[in-house]
């Protein structure tokens, strides 16, 4: 056993950090996209919402539009080429930077506020569908290069996965599935087809009914129908692939083009949808299983730091050290992606040196 190279004030900062992830997660390991902050702020949120109306559908519709419909005519009126081919008549590189304060996403604001504190789940559900989904599409429009456009559609995704949390917890089962099936319809839409994370983001606002038995099913059903969704973005790629070798070229918020390849976007689907399985096992209790899907992708950087951080928590050496030399020998170059560098300067080598000083100290 060699002597470990990394001081012992890094080893009780990692041990700190191990602890930290798991009250992050309020449950007996850690999560990806499950995070107790959501419990936390929905019921905060509950002591203020009330069976009030929300917005009829057609008319959450126009409010939202409207503002979007402005903005739109004031970019066209101010883009100096004669041919445009935006999607209001303005080509995306000649349009000016979007930025949040210009109230483009007013009634998107409004809409979504009305929805927020109210709780006729299903009526709130579909203006808060209809708001991600022209939201998305709005981004598509416009030259989001200061990201101020995308910031506002995650802290929307993250408002409604909050809201969700309460869906989980007060409506009745029929009544919860209805709701949660209109957010899962938005995230399979066009817009967020090619956005597998954000996709991701939304299905995994089924994550609160995976903790009960008669609602969990509806969190495989999200999954199940996430998948069909992606395979029919496949087919549509490699289709266009065959047709025509510049039809995945898609255009940037700042007018470049970029290549859309199946490979590409699978591959990001597939590390989602791997950590939102893991954070239904999670929900469910079964620990277990959790644990051992971390364990066994030990080559996928947040699935192994995960591990890791699981087993310092627990004390468990031996498997640390164990676990630690495996991801060294498949890969000495692996980089951590949760642990951060000051705790781990030497990454797996600092992980591997916990272990054998913790053993080496019979710990």
């Amino acid at each position: 056993m060699t002597e470990p190279t990394t001081p012992p004030q890094h080893f009780e900062a990692l041990r700190d950090f191990a602890n930290d992830l798991l009250s992050h997660s309020g449950l007996q390991g850690p999560t990806f996209l499950w995070d107790r902050s959501i419990h936390d702020d929905a019921q905060s949120d509950d002591a203020e919402r009330e069976d009030i109306p929300v917005a009829p559908p057609e008319e959450a519709k126009q409010t939202i539009d409207a503002p979007i419909r402005w903005y739109l005519r004031a970019m066209d009126s101010l883009s100096p080429t004669p041919q445009a081919d935006g999607a209001d008549g303005i080509n995306r590189t000649d349009m000016p930077t979007f930025y949040y304060s210009t109230g483009a996403l007013s009634g998107v604001e409004a809409v979504v506020g009305n929805a927020l504190m109210s709780t006729r789940w299903c009526d709130a559900a579909g203006n808060l569908a209809t708001a991600l989904i022209t939201t998305s599409s709005f981004l598509g429009s416009i030259a989001d290069r200061e990201g101020e456009g995308l910031a506002y559609l995650k802290r929307l995704i993250d408002e409604t996965r909050i809201y969700f949390d309460s869906v989980a917890q007060h409506a009745d089962p029929v009544t919860g599935g209805q709701a949660l099936s209109g957010i899962v319809s938005a995230a399979c839409q066009d817009d967020f087809r090619f956005n597998p994370v954000q996709m991701v983001q939304l299905i995994s606002c089924s994550l609160p009914f995976a903790q009960w038995d008669d609602t969990r099913v509806f969190v495989y059903d999200a999954i199940d129908r996430a998948q069909a969704t992606m395979a029919s973005v496949e087919r549509d790629i490699r289709s266009n692939d065959k047709d025509d070798p510049a039809g995945n070229l898609m255009m940037d918020s700042e007018g470049n083009l970029v290549d859309v390849s199946a490979g590409g976007i699978r591959e990001q689907f597939d590390m989602s949808m791997l950590m939102l399985r893991h954070d239904v096992l999670r929900m469910c209790g079964e620990d277990e299983q959790a644990d051992r899907m971390l364990s066994e992708h030990s080559d996928i950087e947040p699935m192994a730091d995960a591990y890791a951080a699981q087993l310092i928590r627990r004390g468990q050496w031996r498997q640390l050290r164990d676990f630690a030399g495996r991801v060294l020998a498949d890969d000495p170059y692996q980089q951590m992606a949760l642990i951060p560098p000051q705790l781990a300067p030497d990454e797996w080598h600092t992980i591997l040196d916990l272990a054998q000083y913790e053993l080496a100290h019979g710990q």
